[in-house]
């Protein structure tokens, strides 16, 4: 059993020559030829053979290593070179045109990976999410638009670098964030795996566990308010109603003691606590913010005119993508409170900045700085006596609804609080 088709070639041809030797051996000797002439005609008889066979193994092989060649320049996707043109009928030919048929294939196949692959990158790339996907070495290969802002870098910087430079590990075959990384409490990874030309390719996909519970926090807002709403509203009516027509009651009769102070009192309370009901279901109804372009300097104007105590820093000029109702609504809350918490006449600083993605908004004061920080956004709470606890709760969403946020901590420099609210900055479409 010969164990290569070369060597099957060889022992073919070389058993027909064997035969040529064999078969002008026996004519020698029928003819009783002498050395010479028994040359002669081996010669004229084995060598043409010989050659013969020779050349067609050549050729056998010529159109082998054509068809290697061929494959091998179709696997590395060369699909414009050929090596079987020297032939042009027969057997050769027709492999020549499969061989052709099935570049054209391969060909529009690769095309239409490329175009899927490119489709599939641009949708990635608009989605807010952010997604990174790693090759085989631990390597960016692609990042999305929110990829870039979650670790601030462009993507031109990222391709190529190792995931580990911006938290990612990767460990008994599961992508994470290591511990230390700033990312590890405020996102979890999904992943799944294409395979590309052979090589692995991981799409991680960032969750932010904050965006989750915001919108658990949020609904459980919406439920609570909703109870409260028919509960509270349904028991005060009639208090109001009733407590109104013993008061008209009381203008008509004399006699009754003191129940004139304490109807008076019942009234006021039922009409407080309407109030109060009115707040949180405001709320529950905040619009879907109508964004548009604010300047730094109508913003700045708008500022000052809240309190003749702010003092105005621009830092970024940029324009403001914001609701401006809502974000008006914020700052006179923010300011409002402000005040309230300095009673001296020290000024409010309000410092509008921001970076390549986000427009901070920070507002200063000197006042006691940040007590009971656990409780700010606490529904119902409040530090206040006349306060009902709705102003920073409704104030945080009304930021949110925009895709900001609104934080609160003590100053670092000196005595006061810090209030920051971020916007993120408009997209540009070039």
């Amino acid at each position: 059993m010969t164990h290569s088709f070369e060597a099957f070639l060889k022992s073919r041809y070389g058993f027909i020559v064997v035969v040529l030797i064999a078969l002008c051996s026996w004519i020698i000797n029928l003819a009783s030829l002498d050395f010479l002439e028994g040359l002669t005609l081996a010669l004229l008889v084995i060598a043409p053979c010989i050659y013969w066979c020779w050349q067609t193994y050549n050729e056998t092989m010529k159109v082998i290593t054509g068809v290697n060649l061929q494959l091998d320049a179709m696997s590395n996707e060369e699909y414009n070179a050929w090596y079987l043109t020297g032939f042009k009928q027969g057997a050769v030919k027709e492999l020549k045109n499969d061989v052709s048929r099935l570049t054209t294939h391969m060909q529009a196949s690769q095309e239409a990976l490329v175009q899927h692959e490119a489709i599939l990158l641009s949708v990635l790339k608009q989605l807010a999410i952010p997604i990174v996907i790693m090759d085989s070495h631990a390597r960016i290969y692609f990042a999305n638009s929110g990829f870039m802002k979650l670790v601030g870098k462009e993507q031109q910087v990222l391709i190529g670098r190792f995931g580990s430079e911006f938290g990612l590990n990767k460990r008994d075959e599961q992508w994470h964030f290591v511990e230390e990384s700033s990312f590890a409490a405020k996102y979890r990874l999904y992943e799944n795996h294409i395979v590309k030309n052979h090589r692995r390719l991981d799409i991680l996909l960032c969750f932010s566990v904050e965006q989750t519970l915001r919108e658990n926090e949020k609904l459980v807002w919406q439920r609570l308010l909703r109870v409260l709403n028919h509960e509270v509203r349904n028991s005060l009516t009639p208090i109001t109603s009733i407590a109104q027509s013993l008061q008209e009651m009381h203008n008509h009769q004399q006699g009754l003691g003191n129940s004139h102070e304490l109807l008076s009192v019942i009234e006021k309370r039922a009409q407080y606590l309407l109030q109060f009901v009115d707040g949180y279901s405001a709320f529950n109804n905040i619009q879907k913010p109508n964004k548009q372009l604010i300047s730094s300097e109508f913003l700045e104007i708008t500022l000052t005119s809240l309190n003749p105590r702010v003092k105005v820093t621009v830092n970024d000029k940029g324009d403001l993508y914001a609701d401006e109702g809502q974000l008006q609504q914020v700052l006179i809350n923010m300011i409002k409170n402000a005040s309230e918490a300095d009673c001296s006449n020290n000024p409010i600083e309000v410092v509008i900045d921001g970076d390549a993605s986000t427009h901070f908004i920070h507002i200063l004061d000197q006042g006691e700085g940040i007590q009971n920080a656990e409780n700010l956004f606490t529904p119902f709470y409040s530090t206040k006596q006349e306060g009902n606890g709705i102003g920073l709760v409704l104030s945080r969403e009304l930021m949110r609804q925009q895709g900001g946020d609104l934080t609160l901590c003590s100053r670092k420099d000196i005595r006061g609080a810090e209030c920051i609210l971020t916007l993120p900055k408009q997209k540009r479409s070039w």
